[in-house]
């Protein structure tokens, strides 16, 4: 009886000692991803700033593997990823949107005080006609951004619209996909479902 207990208590010891080397080393794991995506976002932003030109690129590739290094340990599963992607979606939307406003607003500065531009290079001779037009473009996609529908994959939403399924496929112009069930009561940021009060 004595013996069949201490080889139950080495079962159950191996078993926990298992389970806390699986945990320290997917938290080690982790670490190392977050480790690796702080790296990864100081390189690029060092090429950044200190290059131009085809380097400068390579710090934007840079930044953008830092985002994804950075995102995986917090997304661990598809409803935690999707809600995280349409935050930095509204975020992006909202910096793009004053970015776009900023330089709109640098425009009309250059229009009024036109002897301020002189010692620009510009394309057009123009400075505010560029300023407007990058502000524009700039603005434009902050809102695409801020005001299209949280897509939630893992939700049951499709991942490109009717119309561009109906182009791509050639399907005739009055098919429509079947409605997602719930798809009026989710929320803005995240897209997650509504909690009935």
């Amino acid at each position: 009886m004595a013996r069949s207990d201490s080889a139950r208590r080495s079962r159950l010891s191996g078993k926990s000692l298992r389970r806390l080397i699986i945990l320290t080393f997917s938290l080690v794991s982790s670490r190392v991803k977050v480790i690796r995506g702080i790296g990864l976002l100081i390189a690029g932003f060092a090429l950044q700033r200190a290059f131009s030109g085809a380097v400068a690129l390579l710090g934007a590739a840079l930044i953008l593997a830092a985002w994804f290094s950075l995102m995986s340990p917090l997304a661990s599963n598809p409803a935690q990823h999707w809600k995280l992607l349409n935050i930095a979606a509204r975020l992006a939307g909202f910096w793009f949107a004053l970015g776009g406003t900023a330089f709109i607003a640098w425009s009309a500065y250059y229009y009024f005080h036109p002897d301020q531009a002189d010692e620009m290079t510009t394309l057009t001779g123009n400075a505010a006609l560029e300023f407007f037009l990058v502000g524009c473009f700039v603005a434009g996609i902050g809102l695409v951004l801020l005001f299209s529908r949280a897509r939630r994959p893992d939700l049951g939403d499709p991942m490109i619209s009717d119309r561009a399924t109906r182009i791509l496929r050639g399907l005739p112009q009055n098919w429509s996909r079947p409605q997602v069930p719930g798809r009026e009561s989710r929320t803005w940021w995240t897209g997650a479902t509504k909690s009935r009060r």
